[in-house]
């Protein structure tokens, strides 16, 4: 770019005016590269342009009438002056400025010349925000015959330029911003416009008429300029995704399932596809990243298959409402929900319930058992398994002829034992380790004995103790302990979400619920070795957030799966709920 008179007369008088008002000036809010992508609440998201990204996407040069008096460019990130020049910080961004004549500036516009550099959004989208640091300047422009400025949708709905009037320079904003620049002062160059509808920003400038019908044109410093050093837009994206039909077993599936199961949907955008989500029940329990980029007005690209699939094994074992979803740049979202319910079993039954038999003790080494099946959510149960055990060993592993009952049980030896009872459902889940148990004891009975024995004398009769209360009256119940019935917890998770080394987990519970959830986070390292994050967040307001920073020796993971506890207290049920979320490096 062209060099330009630096701003220090600018400078200089404003530093009195802000040494004034900075004991009651609220020192200003400003967006840092990190603040970019959705917004809360999705419906827009935040792009940076120019500043420290280096990125104009969006920007190009549009009006040009007059080349050999005018110019315009693009210099992102903004880089100071050549040396030989005053030492200020001068920035050149994104710029319009008159052209120095080659013999001292023998070139001039004439009257309705006119340069511009735009930005344009996506269409159908709005920017409905704008944050940046920018400089308009003139100098030596007797009449004030060329107008800088920056404006919105049109050249006529200016939101910056400046006047020289009476003056020999005029400025607006100024060259104050630097790279991530994170202190709270002010800073002359920026502004926060909000409460705006645009469909473009132009940095411009125009050669008015006048009595001479000329504007003089710099020598070796420009007389007119204006720039955009960084810019922070806020898009308005009122459009959700367009879906195609959901694929694999986890949305096609018609019978019991267990494990993760594939599942994936491709999805287009206008501003692109962000993520593609999985939800059992209303609570998110997938979610594929994609890599989108923020300095640009279409941050993301269309999602070709979304394959997120779905994890069900941190699902009860039943039947859940199933739904798959793409979220676009400004955290819209499209869900499409299975058409029937997902029927998920990962889990063995119960042990049986009530295990018992008619005669625990036998003389004859012949016993039979009887038992319920207990209450089970998941596929059918289809077999039951028995083992008989005898001092510390237990013998093979048979299957009863019944779901419900055995009979011609034999122990090895006299003495006492046990027979341990457990279930097998459809899909082959059983758990022997959580068997029922029921001790038996074979009792053979004793030789006979020839010792003569003399005639015992009979024990005095047995007398029934007085009753303390001899009037009659009906027999005291025993009272029945009624069960405490407790609510569900409602646990959900409401979002999984990843940032760099950053895994963000948030999630609702009942009103009733108190104390804290414990959520843990797994992922697996470069080394191959899994580790586990932990963290306890308090319950407020039915709300819980738990935010993990990944150590380094989990930096490069590419997925993980977080687990929320509720142990459950007086009168509210214990809950887990688990999701899993991947992302691309």
């Amino acid at each position: 770019m062209l060099a330009r008179r630096p701003f220090l007369k600018f400078i200089a008088a404003t530093a009195v005016a802000l040494a004034t008002l900075s004991a009651t000036a609220k020192a200003q809010d400003r967006p840092l590269p990190a603040d970019v992508g959705p917004v809360a609440g999705g419906g827009a998201y935040v792009v940076q342009s120019c500043g420290e990204t280096g990125a104009a996407h969006g920007w190009a040069a549009t009006t040009n009438t007059n080349t050999g008096a005018l110019a315009s460019g693009i210099e992102c990130p903004p880089s100071n002056r050549p040396p030989g020049y005053p030492a200020s910080f001068q920035q050149a961004g994104v710029w319009a400025s008159d052209r120095l004549g080659d013999d001292g500036g023998d070139l001039e516009a004439v009257a309705g010349d006119r340069v511009e550099t735009t930005f344009n959004p996506l269409p159908g989208t709005t920017i409905t925000r704008m944050r940046y640091w920018r400089a308009i300047h003139k100098m030596a422009d007797v009449g004030d015959r060329w107008q800088p400025y920056i404006s919105l949708s049109n050249r006529t709905n200016i939101i910056d330029t400046c006047v020289i009037g009476s003056d020999s320079t005029c400025y607006a904003g100024g060259d104050d911003w630097f790279p991530d620049d994170a202190t709270t002062t002010n800073r002359s160059s920026y502004r926060d416009l909000t409460g705006i509808s645009a469909s473009s920003i132009i940095v411009g400038l125009s050669c008015n008429d006048s009595d001479v019908h000329t504007c003089g044109n710099g020598s070796s410093l420009t007389h007119v300029d204006a720039e955009i050093f960084s810019a922070f837009l806020t898009i308005s994206d009122p459009v959700a995704p367009v879906v195609g039909t959901p694929s694999g077993v986890g949305w096609t599936a018609d019978g019991w399932t267990q494990g993760n199961l594939p599942l994936a949907l491709a999805a287009t955008d206008a501003t692109g596809i962000s993520a593609t989500r999985v939800y059992a029940d209303g609570s998110l329990i997938a979610e594929l990243e994609r890599g989108c980029s923020y300095d640009r007005p279409r941050p993301c690209t269309d999602e070709p298959s979304g394959s997120v699939g779905l994890p069900t094994v941190g699902l009860a074992d039943g039947v859940h409402a199933i739904q798959v979803a793409s979220v676009d740049a400004a955290g819209n979202e499209t869900r499409v929900e299975r058409p029937a319910a997902l029927r998920v079993d990962n889990g063995a039954p119960a042990a049986p319930v009530g295990l018992v038999s008619p005669a625990p003790s036998s003389t004859a080494n012949r016993f039979e058992a009887h038992w319920s099946l207990p209450a089970d959510a998941g596929s059918p149960i289809v077999a039951a398994r028995y083992q008989l055990c005898q001092s510390g060993t237990c013998g093979a592993v048979q299957t009863a002829p019944s779901l419900t009952s055995v009979d011609g049980l034999a122990l090895p030896t006299a003495g006492e034992g046990s027979v341990r009872v457990w279930l097998v459902d459809a899909l082959g889940h059983e758990a022997p380790a959580g068997a029922a148990t029921l001790g038996l004891t074979y009792a053979p009975p004793p030789g006979p004995d020839l010792t003569p024995q003399p005639d015992p004398t009979p024990p005095p009769p047995l007398l029934a103790p007085p009753d303390p209360d001899p009037t009659p009256g009906p027999p005291t119940p025993n009272p029945t302990p009624r069960p405490i019935l407790k609510a569900s917890a409602a646990l959900k998770i409401a979002s999984l979400r990843h940032s760099g080394r950053r895994i963000t987990l948030r999630g609702t519970i009942s009103s009733r619920a108190s104390g804290r959830v414990t959520v843990r986070f797994r992922a697996r390292g470069a080394d191959g070795h899994t580790r586990t994050l932990t963290l306890r967040p308090a319950i407020h307001a039915r709300s819980f957030q738990a935010i993990f920073t990944l150590p380094r020796s989990l930096a490069r993971a590419r997925a993980g799966t977080a687990t929320v506890s509720y142990a459950g207290d007086t009168d509210t049920s214990a809950a887990t709920r688990q999701a899993t979320i991947r992302w691309h490096g």
